[in-house]
């Protein structure tokens, strides 16, 4: 089995979202958790359009450029937008975990639906097909509850990154305890 590195921001009081996250709402309006992306002075070796502080882009590129495929939950394959074709990395293939159809196929998009061991199992593979052959390169987990709740506590997930950022708002959906998901503002359950 592959190298598992789950990448995450996440709110200081464990939260990964914003409030209201869904289809053509992105990940809610939780965007403190990714304005370390654009609020540095140091351009992205590997994401376009990124500028981190010079700390953080040594890091975050130096695991992105390890990256052979990434690894997503259907709720964070829908939120994200990615169903017109689109990937989390700009130069790896994308699997997602779902129990249902994706709405077009895409060349850099694999649907797996049995689970988080297949899914992992099914990256190394889409890494390949899609010339990122340097199978050096771990897959990261990146999602919300259904995969990073699920993928730790199966022992896939060999190393967890996490950017803290701080918390405005109590966000909607929590990755701190995959166990107990947490209530909504409204006292709803996450979908």
């Amino acid at each position: 089995m592959s190298k598992v590195l789950a990448a995450l921001s996440v709110s200081v009081d464990g939260y990964i979202t914003g409030r209201d996250p869904g289809p053509r709402r992105g990940l809610g309006d939780g965007g403190m958790l990714f304005d370390w992306y654009f609020d540095g002075d140091t351009p992205s070796a590997v994401f376009d359009g990124f500028r981190l502080s010079a700390t953080s882009a040594r890091v975050f590129d130096t695991a992105a450029a390890r990256v052979g495929a990434s690894l997503a939950g259907r709720n964070t394959y829908d939120d994200s937008g990615w169903g017109s074709g689109g990937t989390p990395h700009p130069d790896a293939p994308l699997v997602v975990l779902s129990h249902r159809p994706l709405p077009a196929e895409h060349s850099h998009q694999t649907l797996v639906t049995s689970g988080i061991d297949e899914a992992v199992d099914t990256a190394p593979g889409a890494a390949r097909r899609h010339r990122r052959a340097r199978m050096t390169a771990d897959p990261p987990v990146t999602g919300r509850l259904e995969i990073c709740g699920t993928a730790p506590s199966m022992g896939v997930v060999e190393t967890s990154v996490k950017k803290r950022r701080g918390s405005r708002t109590p966000p909607a959906e929590s990755c701190s305890d995959p166990r107990t998901p947490p209530q909504a503002p409204g006292g709803t359950r996450p979908r």
